[in-house]
């Protein structure tokens, strides 16, 4: 948390413009991340990420969103993940269409590609709908991180 004192001791350490850099950067970031997250439909959503596909895909962008704890933020980290791996359109179908978002959940499963699995499970909304296959994820999830007892 920034108090009073340490906005001081940084302003001692560094001077003015580079601390006002480093918050007005900061600014920027959480703005421009906050706009791709307030878009109110998914075709929207994706083409603002397409448009700032270079910047969101960030380091920054995606230790922000690691940082907060809300479904929202989480389901936006993995649709950056996928983002990284598969073409934006067949990202956009996975997390809007229960038949795309299932088939690549199999084919993650059959490459034993679990970070790639795990990014689909969390990206699809529509996934969610599929109980069996909710299940099978689950599953394999607790196998894969030795937490079967549970």
């Amino acid at each position: 948390m920034l108090t009073v004192q340490s906005l001081l001791d940084e302003l001692d350490d560094f001077g003015l413009d580079p601390i006002l850099a480093h918050y007005q950067a900061d600014y920027d970031r959480r703005a421009l991340l906050n706009d791709w997250i307030s878009t109110t439909t998914w075709p929207d959503s994706f083409a603002f990420l397409n448009d700032h596909a270079a910047t969101l895909t960030g380091t920054e962008f995606r230790e922000l969103l690691a940082e907060d704890e809300s479904e929202t933020a989480h389901q936006h980290l993995a649709i950056l993940d996928l983002v990284t791996q598969l073409p934006i359109e067949q990202v956009q179908a996975i997390v809007v269409d229960a038949n795309t978002a299932e088939e690549a959940a199999f084919d993650a499963i059959e490459q034993g590609n679990l970070a790639l699995l795990e990014a689909i499970s969390m990206a699809s909304v529509a996934l969610q709908d599929r109980e069996i296959t909710s299940a099978i994820i689950a599953v394999i999830d607790l196998v894969a991180t030795d937490s079967l007892e549970q």
